[in-house]
């Protein structure tokens, strides 16, 4: 498992400033607005299941899909921002 040293992270949360964390597993998805990806390996299946926090405080995970090639489709990456976006209209409401 690597480590990467936070500062070399460009990520707003504070889950980040605490140390290092295992960028092979977990990390920020570039070009997004808090959305992350964390990464699952069963034998030689890869799955990625996209996430963000909530206050900071809790991980909430959104959709997934196993992965085949190097590229993450767009589309997968845009459902995420859509989803993330309905968790916090929800939110507001309450």
């Amino acid at each position: 498992m690597h480590s990467c040293p936070v500062s070399t992270l460009n990520s707003p949360h504070p889950f980040f400033y605490r140390g290092v964390h295992p960028i092979k597993y977990f990390g920020h998805l570039e070009n997004t607005s808090g959305l992350f990806e964390v990464r699952i390996e069963v034998g030689t299946d890869i799955y990625r299941v996209f996430s963000f926090f909530d206050q900071g405080k809790l991980i909430i995970l959104v959709n997934g899909l196993q992965k085949k090639t190097q590229k993450t489709p767009k589309g997968e990456i845009e459902q995420a921002g859509k989803l993330k976006k309905h968790y916090f209209d929800e939110r507001k409401g309450e």
